[in-house]
């Protein structure tokens, strides 16, 4: 019998990359025009392509998007559409924006299959699918969607609108148990991480449950190959499955490995896993991250003949024009924004002076820690200012006659001050996209905002209670 070659390939946390910024003088590294010349004249017939959440924002295109409404579909949605996706996972950042908004975007798309096993509705319904089965050159192909149960820790809690997440874990056991007998091929899409080495077993990180890819591989039957995301990293490997529960009726005996990918951030990688069947069986298989960087990302055609321009192209053209505009807030604004943001701590931020870009803006708070938690003795923190060049502080007095100068202060500081603060006084860090927090800021406050919101915490221009005027370094007392 003649063996059929099954190769899936996938995305995750392209972040409204069109183009990755470039390094240096070198060429973009990626970004979704990368991945559409990589899939353009791939074999549609035998092959399955993924994207593995937080799709929709996280750059200044997924920014201007969101400051617009679409309702024939979101861009990024509707371009992975026309790029020939079969299956789309939310992440964690797709509900940025509120439950509401990702189900429109969601329903635009009229080829996608958007599955999410562990995504509750308030009433504890399924909000998605949890699964589909796909055929490929006769192969069956299941895969499972699930997203990181952290979702409600990660995301502003009246967006979710009473949404919640049961754990992917066992949200993958049940629906594997159900799918392993009707299909050949299994896969898992998981927008979650990697907690430890798949092959040596070594932990990476704090086990938080955060991410729970290796959990997945160990103690569900049946999975064959699974894609990792949310942690912008990039790995591809056969994990041996060394650790699984008592049988189960009905499902197969494990695989000895699992083909497992990371396919990075920003579509600077895209991954592949290739499995080879015989009379149903699955008697090779691999994992590959393939970096884009370098391809030609002339416009094509899905079957890879030259062809009309994505019109994301243009919409990134005018969201870099909207990066050299003008930003609007004020620092005492920005102070806010944060503040709200984190619950309020004191601030002590390095803001480029008014006029400022957009650009200058993204730069201050650059990825992906631009506001990071300290605490340090105050005269530490006056010793570590007086060598910044423009600092504005809120919530927070450094004078000599603010208190006790050996007492430790809580504040929070933006990445444009890591070089004068020492890094070993951080306390904590979370990934937000600021550039996306701040342009939100400006179209609540503007008035401007697609879903009609009010200003929020951060409108007007007076100094809030315990807000510092800016210190310039060449001022006499600096």
């Amino acid at each position: 019998m003649t063996p059929k070659h099954i190769v899936v390939y996938a995305t995750s946390d392209l972040h409204a990359h069109w183009r990755l910024p470039a390094r240096g003088t070198g060429a973009s590294p990626g970004g979704l025009a990368h991945v559409g010349a990589f899939l353009a004249g791939v074999d549609r017939e035998r092959c399955l392509i993924i994207d593995n959440g937080d799709l929709l924002t996280g750059s200044p295109l997924g920014s201007w998007i969101a400051r617009q409404d679409w309702p024939r579909g979101h861009p990024m949605v509707m371009e992975i559409e026309r790029l020939g996706f079969d299956v789309a996972v939310p992440g964690n950042h797709d509900f940025d924006r509120g439950v509401q908004q990702l189900r429109e975007h969601i329903g635009a798309s009229g080829q996608i299959q958007f599955l999410c096993a562990n995504w509750r509705n308030s009433d504890g319904s399924a909000a998605l699918p949890a699964s589909t089965v796909l055929v490929r050159d006769g192969v069956r192909i299941g895969v499972i969607g699930v997203v990181t149960g952290h979702v409600q820790r990660l995301s502003i809690y009246d967006e979710l609108d009473g949404a919640y997440f049961v754990d992917p874990v066992e949200a993958v056991r049940a629906e594997a148990e159900r799918l392993r007998p009707q299909v050949d091929l299994l896969l898992v899409s998981y927008h979650g991480g990697l907690e430890r080495d798949l092959v040596t077993g070594k932990p990476t990180q704090y086990d938080t449950g955060e991410d729970q890819a290796a959990r997945i591989i160990a103690q569900v039957r049946g999975i064959d190959g699974l894609v990792a995301g949310h942690q912008h990293r990039t790995a591809a490997v056969l994990a041996p499955v060394s650790s699984v529960p008592a049988p189960v009726s009905g499902v197969p005996a494990p695989a000895s490995s699992v083909a497992v990918v990371q396919p990075g951030y920003g579509g600077e990688y895209i991954g592949v896993l290739k499995f080879t069947l015989l009379d149903g069986v699955i008697i090779e298989r691999t994992a590959t991250a393939v970096p884009l960087t370098g391809l030609d990302t002339a416009p094509r055609t899905a079957d890879g003949a030259f062809g009309p321009a994505s019109p994301l192209a243009e919409l990134d053209r005018k969201a870099q024009q909207w990066c050299d505009s003008l930003c609007s807030l004020t620092d005492t604004q920005i102070h806010a924004a944060v503040a709200a943001r984190l619950g309020g701590p004191a601030s002590v931020l390095a803001l480029p002076p008014e006029p400022r870009s957009w650009r200058q803006i993204s730069a201050a708070f650059q990825a992906p820690y631009g506001v990071q938690h300290y605490r340090m003795p105050r005269r530490e923190l006056v010793s570590a200012l007086e060598v910044a060049p423009r600092w504005t502080m809120w919530g927070l007095d450094v004078r000599p006659s603010g208190g006790n100068q050996d007492a430790a202060v809580d504040f929070v500081a933006n990445a444009a001050l890591n070089a004068v603060l020492p890094p070993w006084r951080v306390q904590r860090a979370e990934v937000i996209d600021w550039f996306e927090e701040l342009a939100v800021t400006e179209a609540r406050v503007s008035g401007t905002y697609s879903r009609g919101y009010e200003a929020e915490h951060v409108s007007g221009d007076a100094p809030y209670p315990g807000y510092q005027h800016e210190h310039e370094q060449d001022h006499d007392d600096a």
